[in-house]
């Protein structure tokens, strides 16, 4: 089987995938794209059809049990403090894991669950022209946290995409949402990430631990165990919501502008995305209009002009934070996970950090199988302020003393391994017993890449001058419509490679990037990898010029059924179109399938029997 390295589309590389996804085959061998599959789509959990299989709301409350392999929850260990001067610090005790009992209508678990986005409607049209929509709704939920019921609160499903999931989304739990003025411990909201998207668990709590070393404004975090309608869906992430208390403690007031970024910049190409959080009912982003066009000021007048709108001190702490803790999925790095708040204390801007769950590590393949080449380990500039100034001469002494000051204020990597030997210990009482040597493992790693991260900072930092910064600034991501695909397909389950002569299929394509193609094999099989679990149809052809062209339509096998058109939607089935370069061993992504419907005449996904069906769609791709 060939394995490709392909763009990773759908996470928060995003941008990284969308801007260049071509890379080279690594192995040889029969021919699919099984890796096509496993890649592009890292989040396939998303709903199907109501009618396809059966859901949790099928089963009546008192049958929904706890699975065997997790342990009980121990004793809960929060100690209530309603008198203190901030008694939300009880529920964000380091040492103690909060227990979280979640009771709501089992259609309403259901309806939440299989809230989704797909990665093509966010990069569909002008993409970013305003910020990303938010699709999910509030449930009426009663809810106990560590023994303290709170009846009438409202919970929903939280994220942006790569760590969106209908087995254990992340949640948001609103106290006041229907009863107003109800809070628990000081607080009206609870934040809950899934840690999906982190093997060892410990990157958000551990990450936020040194940013607010750093001196940086950054949420509090510790564990929390959430159990809904009887399931226990196991550890996750209990972090500060960003919302007016945070505001109020940690700055000169709360009445400022809050945004967010999400693949946000301050560049015009970038400026709508940035969704604002607080004074929504204003129209006003004068503060905001005013940061893209400081950016837009000549080297010789650039640091005044950004010392108008920025507390650039404390972007340069932000900035070497993200760095120092490997964040590249925050501003610096990907335009994406940040907090920035217009402080009214003299009205510049603040930079605080948010969503660090991918940080401790060295992101070299998201940009290398990207932009070819290596990241430095010690400056991310995709974010247009951070390049701007480390162009810039005296921006990028500051920001070297900063992270090397950092190197010494806010990292201790033993304190820092010592911390993970604790939480380690404290969370593998609430771990199923099979998940203990994943983490275990996960956990080993993390610990080698803080002992060599300090050495591996000051390899670069300490040289004659600092590593170049060879990366463009991030282009569009939206992608467009390129035309439309029709096509067929006769074979039989469990077939691959290029035995075009006996496993029929056609094509017939409006693209314009696309030769005429011929020699059309089909097959059907399982996936594998990150794939497994999903069926499989495959087209492949050779195309004029000697390029090897893939179509490729994949989702949940129980949906290949006889009957009406299934949906390519992203959420029931998906589909790309690939092409390779045999000689030069090289495959590249071109385009995805979307508002599709393929249609089974005969299917069945046992091995050798017959798999006969027709497809449509329409093709969209990068620009």
């Amino acid at each position: 089987m060939i394995f490709y390295r392909v763009c990773w589309v759908g996470v928060a590389a995003l941008l990284l995938a969308t801007s260049a996804c071509s890379s080279a085959v690594s192995n040889a061998g029969d021919t699919s794209v099984d890796a096509v599959v496993d890649v592009i789509v890292p989040q396939m959990d998303a709903s199907v059809a109501e009618d396809t299989k059966p859901s949790q709301s099928d089963i009546p409350p008192q049958e929904i049990q706890k699975p065997e392999q997790l342990p009980d929850p121990p004793t809960p260990c929060v100690v209530f403090t309603p008198d203190a001067d901030d008694p939300s610090k009880a529920l964000f005790d380091p040492t103690c894991v909060v227990d979280v009992q979640v009771q709501l209508n089992p259609q309403d678990w259901e309806a939440l669950r299989k809230q989704t986005r797909t990665w093509v409607e966010i990069v569909r049209g002008d993409c970013l022209s305003e910020p990303f929509a938010d699709i999910f709704t509030w449930f009426q939920a009663d809810v106990t946290v560590s023994g303290k019921l709170m009846e009438n609160v409202g919970i929903r499903k939280k994220g942006f995409l790569g760590s969106l999931s209908d087995e254990k989304p992340s949640l948001k739990i609103r106290f006041d949402k229907y009863e107003t003025g109800q809070e628990l411990a000081g607080l009206t909201r609870m934040t809950l990430n899934n840690v999906i998207q982190d093997p060892s668990l410990l990157n958000a709590c551990l990450g936020y631990a040194v940013m607010t070393k750093a001196g940086l404004p950054a949420p509090r975090c510790n564990f929390a165990r959430v159990e809904v309608n009887g399931k226990d869906y196991g550890v996750y992430a209990h972090v500060d919501s960003i919302k007016k208390p945070f505001l109020a403690d940690r700055f000169s007031s709360d009445e400022g502008n809050l945004y967010e970024a999400t693949v946000s910049d301050f560049r015009t190409i970038f400026r709508g995305t940035w969704e604002k959080k607080t004074n929504t009912k204003e129209d006003d982003w004068s503060d905001l209009d005013a940061a893209v066009e400081a950016l837009k000021a000549e080297d010789e007048a650039l640091i005044p002009a950004l010392e108008k709108v920025f507390d650039l001190e404390q972007f340069y702490t932000f900035w070497a934070s993200e760095v120092l803790i490997g964040h590249w999925d925050g501003y610096a790095g990907n335009l994406n996970n940040t907090y920035l708040y217009a402080d009214p204390a003299d009205g510049r801007f603040r930079f605080i950090p948010w969503g660090v769950d991918s940080a401790f590590l060295d992101p070299q393949q998201f940009v290398q199988n990207n932009y070819g080449g290596e990241l430095p380990h010690s400056v991310y500039a995709f974010g247009h302020l951070a390049f701007r100034l480390y162009q810039h001469p005296e921006g990028q002494v500051a920001y070297r003393t900063k992270l090397l000051e950092l190197l010494e204020t806010a990292w201790d990597a033993e304190e820092l391994i010592a911390e993970v030997d604790r939480m380690e210990t404290m969370l593998s009482v609430h771990l199923p017993e099979y998940t203990i040597e994943n983490v275990a493992y996960a956990l080993e790693g993390k610990r080698s890449w803080i002992k060599n991260r300090k050495d591996q900072l000051l390899n670069e930092l300490n040289g004659f001058q600092m590593p170049n910064w060879v990366y463009p600034p991030r282009s569009s991501i939206c992608w467009v419509d390129a035309g439309s695909v029709t096509g067929s397909f006769d074979t039989e389950w469990g077939t691959s490679g290029w035995d075009y002569l006996n496993q029929v299929g056609t094509i017939e394509i409006d693209v314009p990037f696309l030769g005429s193609i011929g020699n059309i094999a089909a097959n059907a099989r399982d996936g594998n990898g990150w794939s497994e679990g999903q069926g499989v149809i495959e087209l492949i052809a050779t195309e004029e010029g000697g390029g090897v062209v893939f179509l490729v339509i994949f989702g949940d096998p129980i949906l290949f059924k006889e009957g009406p058109g299934v949906p390519i939607d992203w959420v029931n089935l998906s589909g790309v179109i690939g092409r390779a370069d045999i000689f030069n061993l090289d495959f590249e992504v071109v385009a995805a399938l979307e508002e599709g419907t393929v249609t089974f005449q005969e299917v069945s996904t046992f091995y050798g029997e017959r798999v006969i069906g027709e497809f449509e769609a329409k093709v969209v791709a990068a620009p």
